[in-house]
Parts: C-alpha cells; structure tokens; sequence
C-alpha cells in the first residue's frame, strides 16, 4: 500500500512539472505575492502603542507587550492624559482593582479591533502578532493581513487544482481505467493524492505568508489553521477533477466555486457581525474565521480552535457525504 502511494505521488510530480498549466498554478501565487509585496504596506510599520499604569499585572503587561509598543505610567492621570493626545493610543489603568479600558472616543473604525486586542490580553485568549501601517489619510489598516489570508486560501485552492488537474489526466490519458482493474483503492488515491496537493499548498502557503508578512505572524497557529483545513483542498480537488473531463470544463467549474470559496468570505469582512450567520454552513467560512484569528485575532464569535474544529468536521462531513459519488465517478473500488 505505502509503496503504491509513494509510486503515485511521484508520477503526479512528474506530471506537475511536465504540464505548463500545473507549473504555471505553482508559481504564480508566488511571483504574485511578491508583486502584492511591493503595493501592500512595507514590513516596516507602526505598531500598536498602549498606554498601561505601571501597576497593572506584569503578565497581562507581557501578552501586550508581545503585538505592540507599552508606554508605562506610574499614575492613571498620566495615562488618562497620553490617551487624549492627537494620536490613536489606547489606555489601561486599574480602577477599584481591576483593569479598566481607557479610549479617546475618536479612533474611528480601527475603535474596535484595539478594543478586541486588549479584551483577548485581558481575557488569556491567544492574541494574535500584528502590525498595522499608517495610510494617507492617516488611519490604519488592514491590507497586509487580509492579503496574506486570500493568498492562503488561494494557495489552498491552486493546490487542489493541480490534484484535479492530474485526476484528469488520468481520465484523459485511460490511466483511470487501469487503476480501476488495479490494487489500488479509493482510499489509497485519496491519500496519495491528497498528500500531494497537500504539500503543494503547504509549501505556498508558507512562502507567500514569508513574502507578504515576514516572521511577524505565529507560524505555529499558522500551521493549526492549515491543518483545520486539510479536508477542503481534498474535497475540491476530487469534485472538480471527478466532474470535469478535461482542463478546460475543470477552469469553467472553478469560476463558479471560486465565487463561492472566496468571494463569500470576503463579504464578512463588510458586513455586520449579526449577519455573519448566513455563512455558518460554508466550512470555508470557518476557514477564513480561522485564519483571521491568526493574523488579526478575534473580532467576535467562535475562538481560533473552535473555528479550527467546525471547519475540520464540516470540511470532513462533506467528504463523507460526497465519497460515494466521487468513487463511481472514478470507478475505483
């Protein structure tokens, strides 16, 4: 078993390689994400400041001091008064012994995100590592993460693409038919199959997050979310490459599952919190939720390991319903 997977995981390089398209598909985001490099803000931003009463609790002084810049006060008057300066800064005092939240009521829309920032610190919730650049117009923004977050699931999909791509191949090239008569399972080409498609998108995942982002984000949460996720680029590479017979019908279904796999989360982004509800049925909302913890952190709703959970089980019970189909489309045992 172990050797006929190995055996098919290196036919679909061979294949990878030697079809333009599939090559082309491994590349692109890359060459992408360092031309979103050069447009996004640079590396180099400015960070979070709080302002914090030096009395706070060190621990809680650490958790903020690890996503941004702490400007210690000795008294809360001074803090109260850094907060009311010209700039956006956020303020922490301890008021009848408990941390109280100071803002100066004219942060505008980024209001919410440092308010969220400083309740996960407060609360222990993983926060996550980020920066945000100054803008024009002299408020802040959000490019750079959300860029980093399309590109992973881009990636996700490209990888999936290139295990459609090589199903197809097999049905074009009869190699199907023979697969179908031979030891080999449906079980055994999902892992094989998967594991390639898998690797494909982990490797470009990684190395567009490195170019858009750098070491600022947590990799290890990274990793967590893309893990959540495995069962999704498997899925979609078996529904195209099962439905299309050629690379042309593979295209035109992915224009249609494109709206559905990246537009729709996207429009989170806009929408009010309340109406997110609509999306809770799509596993790569979840997707999207979870990753957003990662490179942003929680803007409401499930935490980072229980987006991470919904998306794996709604990703998997969608790989459970679809497999009989999928297994009479190849004609595989």
């Amino acid at each position: 078993m172990f050797k006929r997977i190995i055996n098919l995981m290196r036919q679909d390089w061979t294949n990878a390689v030697r079809d333009n398209i599939l090559l082309y598909m491994m590349i692109a985001p890359l060459l992408l994400a360092l031309g979103a490099r050069f447009f996004l803000p640079s590396l180099n931003q400015n960070q979070y400041t709080f302002a914090v009463q030096s009395s706070l609790n060190s621990e809680l002084v650490h958790r903020l001091d690890q996503i941004g810049k702490i400007e210690l006060f000795d008294d809360a008057n001074d803090v109260k008064e850094r907060v009311l300066r010209s700039d956006d800064v956020p303020g922490l005092i301890i008021e009848n012994n408990q941390p109280q939240i100071i803002m100066e009521g004219n942060e505008g829309d980024e209001a919410q995100v440092l308010q969220s920032v400083i309740e996960q610190a407060l609360s222990g919730d993983v926060v996550a590592q980020y920066s945000l650049t100054q803008g024009e117009s002299g408020a802040r923004s959000l490019l750079k993460e959300y860029g980093a977050i399309i590109f992973i699931l881009i990636n996700t999909l490209l990888g999936s693409l290139v295990m459609a791509f090589n199903i197809i191949e097999d049905k074009e090239s009869k190699a199907m038919r023979a697969l179908g008569v031979s030891p080999l399972s449906m079980l055994e080409l999902t892992i094989a199959r998967g594991l390639f498609a898998l690797v494909l998108s982990l490797i470009m995942v990684v190395s567009s997050t490195m170019i858009l982002v750098g070491t600022q984000v947590n990799f290890g949460l990274l990793l967590m979310g893309f893990a959540f996720s495995i069962a999704l680029p498997i899925l979609t590479g078996y529904v195209i490459g099962g439905l299309a017979d050629n690379q042309l019908k593979a295209i035109a279904i992915l224009k249609f599952y494109f709206l559905i796999y990246l537009t729709l989360p996207i429009i989170t982004v806009v929408i009010p919190q309340k109406s997110h509800i609509f999306f809770y049925w799509l596993p790569n909302y979840w997707m999207w939720h979870t990753f957003e913890q990662v490179f942003i952190g929680n803007l409401g709703g499930p935490g980072f390991l229980l987006s991470g959970i919904i998306t794996f089980f709604s990703s998997l019970l969608l790989v459970v319903i679809c497999y009989p189909f999928l297994r009479r489309q190849l004609k595989l045992r």
